[in-house]
């Protein structure tokens, strides 16, 4: 990701943080404490977007944050017995999982080794010449059309 994507997605967290924090005194005292929660993880997300030796540290906090909203999800869901709706934006136990399966165990992931599987800020490695001289040949005979032989 370049620098600037960074810098952009920075900004937008550290814009949400303050919107949540001036939100949090004009709503009702249920709310107001899930807003400054929302206002901290926005701030955390936000050293994220910068590599560092920071980086694992909240990586696993945003990891453990994300994770554990989806577990908090699913045992909501089976407690209401909301088991299947057709509609994917209906909560329902169904969802939760769809949820938990594709943003939870990623985070969980995530929470445990504090990076992702790959790294973002790592520049592709270059190939070698022997890796290029084998892309380029192609000698085998298996059918395979080459765009650059005419």
């Amino acid at each position: 990701m370049s620098f600037g994507a960074r810098l952009a997605t920075a900004v937008v967290l550290v814009a949400c943080a303050i919107g949540f924090c001036l939100a949090a005194p004009y709503l009702g005292s249920e709310a107001r404490p899930k807003l400054l929660i929302c206002a901290a993880v926005c701030a955390v997300a936000t050293t994220c977007c910068f590599p560092g030796k920071h980086a694992p540290v909240t990586n696993r906090i945003i990891g453990g944050v994300v994770f554990f909203i989806y577990v908090e999800y699913l045992v909501a869901e089976i407690r209401e017995r909301h088991w299947f709706s057709w509609s994917r934006s209906t909560p329902c136990v169904k969802n939760a999982l769809l949820g938990l399966l594709f943003w939870g165990l990623p985070a969980a992931y995530v929470m445990v080794r504090g990076h992702l599987w790959y790294n973002p800020f790592e520049k592709p490695r270059e190939l070698t010449e022997e890796e290029l001289a084998g892309l380029e040949s192609d000698d085998d005979d298996d059918g395979d059309y080459d765009l650059r032989q005419r």
